[in-house]
């Protein structure tokens, strides 16, 4: 896959989401880690990130967890991009908004649509654009650690479940 960029991200904030729960596998949620600044923190796992869990059928919020975030990469005076820490009330302060982590499932659920299955997403929340059109995703590719189990399907007594199950997992995505 090849992502053509027309213009350097300067990220106020950017991270990760999985089309899944990471920690369980659950396919109804897009989970979402967020710290300030450029991604590196997140994916270096230097920095403890702000963690979302969005209902996929909803769109709501479903977890919301902010860490304090003590420093970032930033891109300094110079155009370098350095560790640089931050002050305490933007350490502790949420990294995204509410209309930002709804666009980012988003996006992250239009990628899984895309490409048929569950996907790990790197985005950034550009600086320069315009609140509403500012999240952009970066790459996007198949997550590799529950997608290759196989779904759980409910059979159980609980028809609410079952709904819930077929709208996640449609019956026509399932491999016999």
């Amino acid at each position: 896959m090849c992502v053509a960029v027309q213009k350097m991200v300067r990220p106020k904030a950017a991270g990760v989401a999985f089309t899944l729960n990471p920690g369980n596998g659950d396919r109804s949620v897009v989970a979402i880690d967020s710290a300030w600044g450029f991604g590196e923190g997140v994916v270096s796992g230097a920095v403890t990130p702000d963690n979302f869990l969005v209902d996929k059928v909803l769109g709501s919020i479903s977890r919301r967890t902010v860490s304090a975030k003590s420093h970032a990469y930033l891109l300094s005076e110079d155009g370098q991009v350095r560790l640089t820490e931050l002050a305490p009330e933007r350490a502790a302060a949420p990294s995204l908004s509410d209309a930002e982590i709804g666009a980012i499932a988003r996006f992250a659920r239009a990628a899984e649509r895309h490409y048929g299955c569950p996907q790990d997403v790197e985005w950034a929340v550009d600086a320069d654009l315009p609140d509403g059109c500012n999240i952009v995703l970066l790459q996007a590719r198949p997550e590799t650690v529950w997608s290759k189990k196989p779904a759980v399907v409910s059979t159980g007594a609980d028809p609410v479940s079952s709904i819930v199950s077929t709208l996640i997992n449609p019956l026509h995505a399932r491999k016999p």
